[in-house]
């Protein structure tokens, strides 16, 4: 195989996969109900990870740090539901922050 078509086929699948990704595909390949439920779904998956990473951060900072140092057990559900809103408070400030910081990101340079 020659270089001059292996690069040839690099561009095309490369152009192929910046069309898939776009969102004019989805606008003009989908029907308005099928477009609304991916963008649910996709809504759904992510709001799911996101609770899940945050209660198993909160139950491990409630078992390895809170009850072992023999701070309050009693009432441990209200603990547990602090830990998480102080986590998920963090994680969106976090989020801010590096949104609005001017360095260079994971994205920017995936673009070059």
């Amino acid at each position: 195989m020659s270089f001059t078509k292996l690069t040839r086929d690099y561009s095309a699948a490369q152009s192929l996969m910046e069309m898939l990704y776009s969102p004019g595909l989805l606008l003009t390949a989908c029907q308005k109900g099928s477009l609304g439920l991916l963008i649910g779904g996709i809504f759904a998956a992510a709001m799911s990870t996101l609770s899940a990473s945050m209660n198993s951060s909160a139950t491990a900072y409630c078992v390895d740090i809170h009850f072992r140092f023999g701070l309050s057990k009693h009432n441990q559900l209200s603990v547990a539901k602090i830990a998480t809103l102080i986590i998920g408070l963090t994680g969106i400030v976090f989020a801010f922050l590096m949104a609005t910081w001017n360095g260079i990101t994971l994205g920017m340079k995936c673009r070059r």
